[in-house]
């Protein structure tokens, strides 16, 4: 028996339809490139050894401490970068650092997949689920326990996705693009006081 041509119509708009409802893309970043790494500048000519004090992390977040080290060495703000810190360790400055990270979810979500659904999936196309993954970094620089400098930044990351996109890739963009930012952020502020901390080198401070 032959499938109606209404069938075949129906089967194909819904087919179009759902062909398109898997995208998703970062809507706003505060992704920032390095200062110190697109200057050119030599580094200052200190140790630094970084220390996590603390984290607050859910929403699939993982522990930021690889991340800032990494970071903070591929920028060449100083000569070297200890990560983690070890006993027989004897770092210039120790940058004490304390990080959050989140998710918040769309909260019209279920509104937005119930009326969907009742449509025939009709309207999946122009509807968009949004997903901000939010991260806070506060640092804190010292010299033989003695607090030098504190920076702090934060970085809120927008994820507009459609019904059937990946949770898996959505959360994987989002925590990649909030991490990058609020580092980059932190990173501009060490950068900013880059004579600073060539002043503790020459003594100068």
């Amino acid at each position: 028996m032959r499938p109606s041509v209404t069938r075949v119509v129906w089967a194909a708009l819904i087919l179009f339809t759902l062909s398109g409802c898997s995208d998703y893309h970062v809507a706003k970043s505060d992704v920032a490139f390095p200062p110190a790494a697109a200057s050119g500048s030599d580094p200052v000519l200190l140790v630094v050894g970084v220390k996590v004090v603390g984290q607050s992390l859910s929403g699939g977040f993982v522990d930021m401490g690889p991340a800032f080290a990494s970071r903070l060495s591929i920028a060449r703000l100083f000569k070297s970068v200890l990560y983690p810190v070890k006993p027989e360790d004897k770092p210039d400055l120790v940058i004490e650092a304390n990080f959050s990270g989140k998710h918040v979810g769309d909260s019209s979500s279920f509104a937005k997949g119930f009326f969907t659904v009742i449509l025939l999936f009709f309207p999946a196309m122009a509807v968009e689920y949004e997903d901000h993954y939010i991260s806070t970094a506060a640092v804190t620089i010292t010299k033989s326990g003695q607090q030098l400098k504190s920076y702090s930044a934060g970085s809120d990351v927008l994820v507009e996705s459609k019904l059937f996109a990946s949770d898996a890739d959505i959360q994987r963009a989002g925590i990649a693009a909030a991490t990058n930012g609020v580092m980059d952020r932190i990173l501009a502020q060490l950068y900013n006081d880059r004579a600073f901390f060539a002043g503790l080198r020459e003594g100068s401070q």
